[in-house]
């Protein structure tokens, strides 16, 4: 069996929904309510490269980490490791979108 492995982190400002999109994509679920994230959360999910080739997988490491300002060193360390950056905004929020070339200076 072969599994490749990927870290991904997923970025953005406070309240876009980072959370949210995180455990819609590991757990196929929405939650309406939950807990503005502290530092980091981390998921594993595996996924099916191939339907006919079961042993063809990639584990996705996915790290949802906080946008707050007191999180940010934490935040780029994580950021430096990764090997997927997804970076996440509240299209009903234009400030989160132009706030963007911040968080992506930051994995630069």
């Amino acid at each position: 069996m072969s599994i490749l492995r990927a870290r991904v982190v997923v970025a953005g400002e406070p309240t876009v929904g980072k959370t949210c999109l995180v455990n819609q994509a590991v757990n196929s679920n929405f939650n309406h309510q939950y807990m503005m994230t502290q530092g980091c959360e981390y998921h594993v999910k595996e996924v099916l490269l191939n339907e006919k080739d079961p042993y063809k997988r990639v584990e996705l490491h996915c790290i949802d980490i906080a946008g707050q300002n007191i999180f940010k060193e934490i935040t780029f360390e994580l950021l430096g490791k990764a090997n997927l950056v997804m970076l996440v905004y509240d299209v009903t929020n234009p400030d989160t979108y132009h706030l963007l070339r911040q968080w992506y200076e930051g994995v630069k």
